[in-house]
C-alpha cells in the first residue's frame, strides 16, 4: 500500500503492486506460549506464572485458520473465533496482520501501507505495541478502564510508528490502520483507526460498528455520496486518519453490550472492497464454525481478483 503525499487527501492505499504473485499463499498465526518448562501446576519452574498466550499473524507463511475458544464467565456464555490472513491474488508481501488474546477476548487487526515493505513494519509496529501495553497490563475488570487502555495503547504505536518513519527514509510516510475488540463479560468495546472494520451480525441483521476514516466515507456522512456512490468514487481508499500519519490522533471508540448468538467480523478492505454486506450476512449467520465462515469470505473476496491483502477475524458468541 502507499503513502499518498498530498496532506488534502492524507493515505492512499492503491499503489501498484510490484510484483505479481498468483499462489494461494494462506498465512496461519503461531502461538506464542512461554518456552520454559512448566510444572504440572502450569507455573514456571522459576515460580513465576506463564507468559499468557497470544495469536499472532506471521507474514506470509502458509496454514489454516487459527482457532480459539473460551468461556466469557461472568455473561454465562463462550466466545468461539478464528483469524485467517491472505496475500491476495496481487500482492507480493502481507502488510496486513492480526493480534488474538483467547482469554481476554481481546482481538485486534492492522492494515500497514507505505510501500517497500514498509507497510509490514507499520502493521507489525502496531500490533507488537498493543500487546506490550494490553496482554501484559492484564485483563481489565471494566470496560471504562479497557477503553483507557486501549486508546492510550494507540497513541502509544502512533508514537512509535511515526518515530521510525521519521528516522527512516525507507520507512518514511509509512502508516497503518487499527481496529479492536475487547470483550469483557456482557460488554464490548470497539476502537479504530481507518477504514479496517467491525461488523455485528444479530438476528439475521448486519450492523457496520465502525465508521471509516476515509474521504468517501465522510462524504457519505455528509450526504455528498451515497453508498453505490462509494463504491465508485476515485478516493474511495484515501484515508483521513492512520496511525503514523501527520494529523492528530483522533481513535474513534464504542461501548455496546454483547448478546449470545452475535456474530463479529473484523476484516481489512481487502474484504470489504470486494466483498457486499449480503454476502457477509449470508455467511456469520450461517451453520457454519467461525474457521469455516473466515476461510469462506477470504476465498469470496480472492473469487472477486483478491487484489489486495485479506485479513478477517469471526467471533461467535453463543
Amino acid at each position: 500500500m502507499a503513502h499518498e503525499d498530498d496532506d488534502t487527501l492524507g493515505y492512499d492505499e492503491d499503489d501498484e503492486p510490484t510484483e505479481v504473485d498468483l499462489r494461494p499463499l494462506f498465512t496461519t498465526a503461531s502461538l506464542r506460549r512461554n518456552e520454559r518448562d512448566r510444572d504440572a501446576r502450569g507455573r514456571t519452574l522459576d515460580g513465576r506464572p506463564p507468559a499468557p498466550s497470544v495469536l499472532m499473524s506471521q507474514g506470509n507463511a502458509g496454514g489454516t485458520p487459527a482457532r480459539w475458544q473460551r468461556p466469557i464467565h461472568s455473561a454465562g456464555a463462550r466466545l468461539t473465533g478464528a483469524a485467517f490472513t491472505h496475500v491476495g491474488m496481487v500482492r507480493s508481501d502481507n502488510e496486513d496482520a492480526y493480534l488474538v488474546w483467547p482469554d481476554a477476548h481481546l482481538m485486534v487487526i492492522a492494515d500497514g501501507m507505505g510501500g517497500h515493505q514498509a507497510g509490514d513494519v507499520a502493521s507489525r509496529v502496531a500490533i507488537e505495541c498493543l500487546r506490550d501495553h494490553l496482554v501484559r497490563g492484564g485483563v481489565p475488570m471494566a470496560i471504562e478502564a479497557a477503553q483507557a487502555r486501549v486508546v492510550d495503547a494507540v497513541h502509544a504505536a502512533h508514537g512509535q510508528i511515526t518515530t521510525l518513519s521519521g528516522a527512516s527514509e525507507s520507512l518514511k510516510g509509512m502508516g497503518t490502520t487499527l481496529v479492536v475488540l475487547w470483550i469483557i463479560g456482557d460488554q464490548a468495546l470497539a476502537v479504530h483507526v481507518g477504514d479496517s472494520r467491525l461488523y455485528r451480525a444479530r438476528a439475521d441483521r448486519l450492523e457496520q460498528i465502525t465508521g471509516d476514516h476515509s474521504l468517501a466515507f465522510e462524504l457519505k456522512r455528509r450526504g455528498i455520496l451515497d453508498t453505490q456512490g462509494m463504491q465508485a468514487f476515485r478516493h474511495k481508499n484515501v484515508l483521513t486518519q492512520a496511525l503514523g500519519g501527520k494529523e492528530t490522533l483522533k481513535p474513534d471508540a464504542a461501548q455496546f453490550t454483547v448478546q449470545p448468538g452475535d456474530r463479529f467480523l473484523l476484516c481489512t478492505d481487502g474484504l470489504s472492497d470486494l466483498v457486499h454486506a449480503e454476502r457477509m450476512q449470508a455467511t456469520l449467520t450461517g451453520p457454519q464454525a467461525p474457521e469455516d465462515q473466515a476461510r469462506d469470505l477470504v476465498e469470496a473476496a480472492l473469487g472477486e481478483g483478491g487484489r489486495d491483502n485479506i485479513t478477517v477475524v469471526v467471533a461467535h458468541v453463543d
